[in-house]
């Protein structure tokens, strides 16, 4: 049976549905998923990455879905919603020690979602506020 755990700082619709629900901060973000990442990798042999400070609490709940995860190898997945370059390189990095590619991850069927530019927005955001900008329509399943 399937497990979800949520790490999370404002609860979300996937948060209030999770097994088990892990609050931190925003600034901790990546702090949890470094530290996920070396619960995992010092069990597993892997190399460990320099982590930032975490809260306790976060930190023994994460050391507990890293047993959980090493514990489902191969049967597990790990993903991020942050856009954090760094970030993703370690859930990436999570998933194939846990040998999750190739598995639950699936290569050659690649998932096109999130394709939204970070860099044009800010720069219509900025054109907004400059006045430049008389009108914005949104239309289909576009969300700004």
């Amino acid at each position: 049976m399937s497990r979800h755990f949520q790490v999370e700082s404002y609860m979300s619709l996937s948060g209030s549905n999770a097994d088990h629900r892990i609050q931190i901060r925003p600034s901790e973000q990546g702090a949890a998923i470094a530290f996920l990442y070396n619960a995992i990798a010092v069990k597993t042999g892997a190399a460990s990455v320099v982590s930032p400070p975490l809260a306790e609490k976060a930190a023994s709940a994460l050391s507990k879905v890293a047993d959980q995860l090493i514990a489902d190898k191969g049967a597990s997945l790990v993903v991020a919603g942050s856009n954090n370059r760094d970030e993703q390189i370690l859930v990436n990095k999570i998933n194939e020690i846990l040998g999750n590619i190739g598995t639950t991850i699936d290569l050659n069927t690649p998932s096109y979602q999130r394709q939204g530019n970070e860099t044009d927005l800010v720069k219509l955001v900025a054109d907004m506020d400059g006045g430049q900008v008389d009108a914005v329509i949104v239309i289909d399943h576009a969300n700004p």
